[in-house]
């Protein structure tokens, strides 16, 4: 049996603990990659050696494929064959003491926990519990043992680099959208072109050849003709995979790219869940969406730790997906998603995205140098006297310790001013009795005042005769 990593034996502790507090319904939060399978493998083959008939539904066969050896007493089985089973026998669910679903926050499952019988104990698996209606509506609790940021630090998961793609030819402000999502049509209309798709392979060539990489696409043709674009001009082999597939020419595809070390995948959806790749070191998503389960689904494909082969790995978001629904490992308080899904936004945190020039991987605005490759960023001032920045360290502001007043450059007058708490007024008039009239003009203009606001303030610093004097800073 394998041995469970610390966080995954404290979820099965949690879970138990829950539910002796009489929670029969639970979510089990884990992101991609945690072995969340392994955790509620070992949970179905402890309970079902005790006696009790544990059933585990999931949506897609090759999730059912994934969980078929989890106990002689354990039956995997797919949902829609299960609501056919349960129409035949409207009894089918009576006698099961535990449900464990995959991939809970699909919509299918709802029929299923509508009738499921109140004394049946249910388990509910997802990396992304956001679905509509909320899942409080239909489970108590939620268990989140840890999270994507603590599975890097801790080397569990590889470290993402993100980079933002720019095409001209998306005119993302065309999307149309129906029901929270972009509409396949209007998402064809723009990435479903060869001036637009052309241009995600030639950045392959240029930057990513021989690396094995997974394509996410917008559609089932959109795959072929992206998929047939990267034969043309690659020599790496390509797979292409699709519902329309017979299942064993996709099987077949899947288990050749799998035992390629330098494959290209590229599909619309069949890899999103369950897909189990490891060496994968380029994730493309090479369309857009409004869903954050899909996203963060799609780039954690690429997420899985090789010891001492594989600790990093790229995504290429060609869809300003990461402006829209932030980095793939970004913290977010999934339990405050959970119980109040109306603050789904507040709870992520979205974060303002800006390009380094030193390596071109997308961070937060507010970051004072890159994570990826160490370059350090001048920042403007209305971001630190405003307080879009962290608050200002001390052991940056200690540096001006002595030096001139006026000889500060505007970032450090910045820093100086949030740091001692003045008021921003304070540094206008440093720059204003400085003599350094054209960089208070650009902080203004940064500021978006206008002429008459502008006049105003000059006449205020003229009333104060004296000036300001030129000392030397103390900290």
């Amino acid at each position: 049996m394998k041995t469970l990593r610390p966080y995954q034996e404290s979820a099965i502790q949690n879970i138990a603990l829950s539910f002796s507090k009489l929670n029969k319904r639970l979510i089990l939060c884990m992101p991609t990659g945690a072995g969340k399978s392994l955790v509620f493998s070992r949970i179905a083959t402890l309970t079902a050696a005790k006696g009790n008939k544990v059933l585990i539904i999931t949506h897609r066969i090759e999730l059912k494929s994934q969980a078929e050896s989890y106990g002689s007493n354990c039956t995997v089985i797919m949902v829609e064959t299960l609501n056919n089973q349960i129409k035949e026998n409207p009894d089918f669910l009576s006698g099961v003491d535990l449900i464990i679903i995959d991939e809970c926050h699909i919509g299918n499952f709802k029929k299923i926990l509508d009738i499921a019988p109140s004394e049946v104990y249910i388990i509910g698996c997802t990396a992304t519990p956001l679905a509509k209606p909320p899942l409080n509506k239909y489970y108590s609790d939620i268990i989140e043992p840890v999270d994507v940021a603590e599975l890097i630090a801790t080397g569990y998961l590889a470290r993402p680099k993100s980079y933002q793609k720019k095409i001209k030819g998306i005119d993302f402000d065309s999307l149309v959208i129906k029901q929270g999502e972009f509409t396949p049509e209007s998402l064809g209309k723009q990435f479903n072109q060869i001036r637009n798709f052309g241009g995600v392979v030639q950045d392959y060539i240029e930057k990513g050849q021989g690396r094995k990489t997974i394509v996410f696409c917008c559609s089932i043709d959109h795959s072929i003709n992206v998929a047939t674009e990267f034969e043309n001009n690659i020599i790496n082999p390509v797979y292409c995979i699709h519902s329309k597939q017979k299942k064993e020419d996709r099987q077949r595809a899947i288990e050749q790219f799998l035992s390629s070390p330098n494959g290209i995948l590229v599909n619309c959806g069949i890899a999103t869940t369950g897909f189990d790749c490891p060496d994968i070191k380029i994730v493309i998503v090479n369309r857009a969406t409004l869903s954050l389960p899909l996203w963060m689904q799609m780039c954690g494909r690429g997420s899985r730790v090789i010891d001492q082969v594989k600790t990093e790995f790229e995504i290429w978001d060609y869809g300003d997906n990461i402006a829209r629904l932030g980095h793939w490992e970004q913290r977010i308080n999934w339990k405050q998603v959970f119980h109040e899904p109306e603050k789904i936004r507040k709870s992520i945190g979205m974060q303002s995205l800006k390009e380094c020039d030193g390596c071109a991987a997308r961070i937060s605005t507010s970051a004072r140098f890159c994570q990826y490759c160490g370059a350090t960023f001048e920042v403007a001032a209305k971001d630190i006297l405003e307080g879009e920045l962290t608050e200002v360290d001390y052991r940056d502001v200690a540096l001006l310790n002595g030096r001139k007043l006026f000889s500060l450059s505007v970032v450090e007058l910045a820093q100086l001013v949030k740091y001692k708490k003045l008021k921003k007024v304070y540094f206008e008039m440093v720059l204003f009795f400085s003599g350094r009239t054209h960089e208070l003009d650009a902080y203004w203009n940064d500021k978006e005042y206008k002429i008459g606001y502008r006049k105003k303030r000059i006449e205020f610093f003229g009333t104060f005769t004296k000036g300001l004097n030129d000392y030397a800073v103390r900290i």
